[in-house]
């Protein structure tokens, strides 16, 4: 769990928005950590591998 980055650098690596990152977690598409009711972390490894795999399907296409 040494990887978890805070949500302002995990927008900066998915190029969008507080909500968007939200969301794509409420997807499935990588797990969110809560510690209490404000801090919220994500595992950067996670949301490298999601970029990854959009790129794929993308290219696919």
């Amino acid at each position: 769990m040494s990887n978890l980055i805070k949500m302002k650098e995990a927008t900066k690596l998915l190029k969008a928005s507080a909500p968007t990152v939200r969301k794509y977690a409420r997807l499935g598409h990588y797990k969110e950590y809560r510690f209490g009711e404000k801090l919220v972390f994500y595992d950067k490894e996670e949301i490298l591998n999601f970029i990854l795999n959009r790129c794929r399907t993308a290219e696919e296409s």
